[in-house]
């Protein structure tokens, strides 16, 4: 059941424990296939059992003599804001912290086929379909290499497995109050929709996600080499995971990158355009960024906060 492609059992590893169905058989898999395991769980105090999710997660670690890692939450500090976002910063920010303190910088988590689908669902409901839709594999987080060797499998098969292996787990209540967005997608959105169509759809988009990857990938790659040949600092343009944005910490000439070199090369309100792939970097127009012989200059304080 587990992906094991994505593992290694000569490396070190952080488990993501939340003492649900879906952690707890991804922590007891790993535990038989004998990987070298740290296990890590955020109490966010935010529900009045969640001391069960501890305790539980602590009970099955002390059996197994696993390193077991807890760091509790206030439960005013989510009394602001949406607290799935800062559940998630404080989750992985502790992540972060612990994988340093063991010299470990991957962590292993449980999502699953389910996440993926409801990921998908609420990508599409927000229009937000420019990058990769649903979950990846892998990812990165807080320079943390995140892994999710479950993914290709239902939430209904690890049920299946922890009924079958006798492997207690609690469950979140919390999970079921649809006035949070995933619970709402999850609980009543996803209905609507057809399984492999959402599948399809997604391997589709993301087929040419990965393409336009390579893409921005080579052009980065012209650029990395261009500014090694004529010696410019670094931070004139940076290539991120699903776009090139323009930095203000070096507002000289970039040179390398010329109108001369790149005819393909366009600047505009609609941010750049390389060849046939382009580049969304809202706020920046041809009054603030020239491109000449010298290369892309960038100047005017209206850049300020653009990464």
């Amino acid at each position: 059941m587990l992906d094991e492609s994505l593992l290694d059992k000569n490396r070190k590893y952080l488990v993501g424990v939340s003492g649900g169905v879906d952690s707890m058989a991804l922590l007891d898999m790993l535990v038989k296939k004998a990987y070298n395991v740290f296990v890590v769980h955020y109490n966010y105090h935010f529900r009045e059992d969640s001391d069960l999710d501890e305790n539980l997660v602590r009970s099955y670690c002390q059996n197994h003599h696993l390193p077991f890692y807890v760091r509790q939450g206030d439960k005013k500090e989510y009394q602001k804001g949406n607290f799935e976002m800062l559940a998630r910063e404080k989750r992985y920010a502790f992540y972060k912290e612990i994988g340093d303190l063991n010299g470990i910088d991957t962590i292993i988590l449980g999502h699953h086929l389910n996440d993926h689908l409801e990921t998908i669902v609420m990508q599409l409901q927000r229009h937000n379909t420019k990058g990769y839709l649903g979950i990846k594999e892998q990812s990165y987080v807080k320079n943390m290499h995140v892994v999710r060797p479950l993914l290709k499998l239902k939430k209904q098969q690890l049920i299946d497995y922890c009924t079958k292996n006798h492997l207690e787990y609690h469950e979140d209540y919390t999970n079921y109050d649809t006035r949070y967005t995933r619970n709402h997608v999850r609980h009543i959105d996803l209905k609507k929709y057809s399984e492999q169509e959402l599948l399809e759809k997604a391997s589709k988009h993301n087929q040419q996600y990965k393409k336009q990857q390579a893409k921005l990938q080579q052009i980065y790659q012209e650029y990395d080499q261009n500014t090694k040949q004529y010696n410019v600092k670094s931070g004139c343009i940076v290539y991120s995971e699903d776009r090139i944005v323009l930095s203000i910490d070096n507002k000289n000439d970039c040179r390398g990158i010329s109108s001369e070199d790149y005819k393909d090369v366009k600047i505009g309100n609609g941010g750049i355009k390389a060849g046939d792939v382009s580049v969304s970097s809202s706020g920046i127009s041809t009054s603030d960024v020239k491109v000449g012989k010298d290369g892309i200059k960038v100047s005017g304080e209206v850049l300020k906060g653009i990464q």
